[in-house]
């Protein structure tokens, strides 16, 4: 039985540009109230993306980078779907990348 907390919504991005050859929907936006956002591998691995750090699918060769506001363009046309959905349920390595993101999530920032 699946007891995840679920309510969280992530925005899958489609796009290869994005997340790489072959990876589209690998990856979703997760952004907090308080406008922090993360890029989420469907096996739960969070990325924080800012000003100072855009995301680039690879870290280790060339490819395009993008800012908070083109993901969140992009995201715009994605059919949300649930957290507890969009991580995969295999073992605990997988539920404790989960718990890392709703704790994320969940941060009172001031």
């Amino acid at each position: 039985m699946n007891d995840r907390v679920r309510g969280i919504m992530v925005c899958p991005i489609l796009s290869e540009a994005v997340c790489g050859p072959e990876n589209a929907g690998t990856y979703a936006l997760l952004m907090r109230e308080d406008g922090a956002v993360r890029m989420v591998h469907f096996e739960g691995v969070a990325y924080a993306v800012t000003e100072e750090k855009p995301w680039t699918w690879n870290d280790y060769g060339p490819c395009q980078a993008f800012t908070v506001q083109e993901l969140v363009a992009l995201a715009f046309y994605s059919e949300p779907v649930d957290l507890a959905d969009w991580v995969r349920v295999f073992g605990a390595r997988l539920e404790s990348n989960f718990g890392q993101i709703v704790r994320w999530y969940n941060e009172v920032t001031v």
